[in-house]
C-alpha cells in the first residue's frame, strides 16, 4: 500500500510538469515506479538511483 501511495504522489507531480499527459503514460510511469524491481526505493540504494534516473528521463 505504501508503494502505491508513493507512486500516486509521484505521478501527480509529473502532471504538474506536463500540460498534457495521456492516461496510458501515467499508468506506465506509476506501474514502473511501483514495481517489485524498484524494491521500495529506499534512500541510498541502487533502486532509488534507478527510480531517480527514470523520473529524470520522464521529465525531458
Amino acid at each position: 500500500m505504501k508503494k502505491l501511495i508513493t507512486a500516486i504522489v509521484l505521478a501527480q507531480s509529473f502532471l504538474s510538469f506536463a500540460q498534457e499527459i495521456s492516461k496510458e503514460r501515467v499508468v506506465n510511469i506509476v506501474s514502473t515506479l511501483a514495481s517489485d524491481e524498484m524494491k521500495g526505493r529506499k534512500f541510498g540504494t541502487p533502486e532509488n538511483d534507478k527510480a531517480a534516473e527514470y523520473i529524470g528521463i520522464q521529465k525531458r
